[in-house]
């Protein structure tokens, strides 16, 4: 084998490592982007979740206030 062979393989092969580590550093990237976009999605789950709960949870808090007796509709209230 002679040396320019030699520096030709070892620029390919440098070049083919060159590659391997910007496939592997998107696939990072694709992961983080996977990760951040998974947590929004629960976030905005438990924020579905918390807005149910709230709405369920009012008028029963509304009945406890007023003792089980909701006011009376005054004169001209619809």
């Amino acid at each position: 084998m002679t040396d320019e062979e030699r520096e030709r393989i070892k620029a390919d092969e440098k070049k083919h490592l060159r590659k391997v580590k910007a496939l592997k550093e998107a696939a990072r990237r694709l992961q983080r982007t996977k990760k951040t976009q998974q947590a929004a999605d629960d976030m905005d789950r438990a924020r579905d979740k918390l807005d149910e709960n709230s709405a369920l949870v009012r008028p029963l808090r509304e009945e406890a206030a007023w003792g089980g007796n909701p006011p009376r509709p005054r004169f001209g209230d619809p």
